[in-house]
């Protein structure tokens, strides 16, 4: 199969926002900022795959494998305009206005190749069927460059002439190259019965990633090499059931163990203080973080044909913990100014749950009633530093939906 895709998008944005800061109750300062905004940008996809005999290899061949080939093009060209007036209602704090053009030139090309091999049991143990678990190799392999130029000008107040800011314009380059070969075992078990059917299939996989970065930029601080080898290894189970003319059940489980990189900007950011409320200045030594996240989905549904009335249920469950995440440490000077510093911390938890219940009745040959519940509740919780105290920010919701 190959599929192929082109995309053109032209865009434009306006926005506004407007902030004070009181200390005792006395407006100390106020911040307003508007922007205005174009881009144009095409896009340009090709997409290959073939495979044989499947990924669960049922037959036993030798000759089991998928393969797909990917890749993208694309350019943009954005304008922005921002005009940022910082009123300062105190003597120790100075009033100015700024008022700035970005031109952004970029280009970004990736390809990726990845390949499943199924009949590794076959290959190592020949008739020989290892419990009937089937094995596989994957391996992937992905290249990308990402070019962006951006010019930066500042309205002179005295000439009311664009200046070039040489601080923020600036040309930057990332090659990024990333390879991850790995193991995959899988279990299938179905039994079929007078009146009832049952499907099990686990799957487990580790894969071992390499990634190397770099980024090359005008700016000498942000030319920086990154190298990366980290493991991920998940889980995933299906579960299906049917009672004829009773019901139907259907589950999923899946968990995973994956890494959290910290990528350029976030290490060695372009500091603009056009936003002075939201500066924000990375760190040079953030190391990788790993995110443990867990998803559980689950329906049963009446399958009586005969019946004038029906039901159903369905759940679904999410969770994810991160361990040496990136958090914040923010800063507020005496005008109520923000640096946001980037730090690697634990503590952050992300939890949901969804319900759906559904009942149906027939009466007569015209008339059908239908009731529905949907209740839903999520509750997050995210560390960080406030002026070197440490905080946490909590966020729970809880929603009732009925028809």
């Amino acid at each position: 199969n190959i599929n192929s895709k082109l995309n053109h998008t032209n865009q434009q944005n306006n926005s506004s926002s407007f902030n004070n800061v009181f200390r005792n109750d006395t407006a100390i300062s106020s911040n307003q900022v508007q922007n205005y905004s174009t881009s144009n940008s095409n896009n340009v996809s090709l997409n290959m795959m073939t495979s044989s005999n499947g990924w669960l290899n049922q037959d036993n061949s030798l000759n089991s494998y998928s393969l797909f080939l990917n890749s993208n093009y694309s350019s943009d060209h954005s304008f922005n305009h921002t005009q940022n007036v910082f009123n300062s209602f105190v003597d120790t704090i100075q009033s100015n206005t700024l008022i700035r053009n970005y031109n952004t030139n970029s280009d970004n090309f990736n390809a990726s190749a990845s390949l499943r091999y199924n009949s590794l049991r076959q290959l190592l143990m020949g008739i020989y069927n290892f419990y009937n678990i089937q094995m596989g190799l994957n391996n992937s392999v992905s290249f990308s460059r990402n070019t962006r130029n951006s010019r930066v000008q500042d309205l002179d107040s005295v000439t009311h002439q664009y200046i070039t800011n040489d601080y923020l314009t600036n040309n930057n380059t990332l090659n990024s190259f990333s390879y991850a070969p790995g193991l995959s075992l899988s279990k299938t078990v179905n039994k079929s019965m007078p009146g009832k059917y049952y499907y099990l299939l686990v799957m487990g996989s580790i894969d071992h990633k390499g990634l190397s970065q770099k980024n090359s930029s005008s700016m000498l601080y942000r030319n920086i090499t990154k190298n990366y080898h980290v493991w991920q290894p998940s889980l995933n189970m299906n579960f299906y059931e049917n009672k004829m003319d009773k019901y139907q059940i259907q589950s999923f489980l899946y968990g995973s163990y994956y890494p959290n990189l910290p990528d350029i900007d976030q290490l060695v950011p372009i500091v603009d203080t056009t936003n002075r409320y939201n500066v924000t200045v990375g760190n040079p030594f953030l190391k990788v973080g790993r995110t443990l996240s867990g998803h559980y989905q689950m329906s049963i549904n009446r399958a009586k044909q005969a019946s004038k009335s029906g039901y159903g249920l369905s759940v679904d469950l999410d969770y994810s913990s991160n361990h040496n995440g990136i958090i914040d440490s923010v800063v507020y000077d005496a005008a109520g100014k923000s640096i946001r510093y980037l730090l690697n911390g634990n503590g952050q938890h992300n939890f949901s749950a969804n319900l759906n219940t559904n009942f149906s009745s027939k009466f007569g040959k015209k008339y059908q009633i239908q009731f529905t519940y949907a209740p839903s509740y999520s509750i997050g919780k995210i560390p960080g530093f406030i002026n070197g105290v440490q905080s946490t920010s909590r966020n729970t919701n809880w929603r009732n939906s009925m028809s």
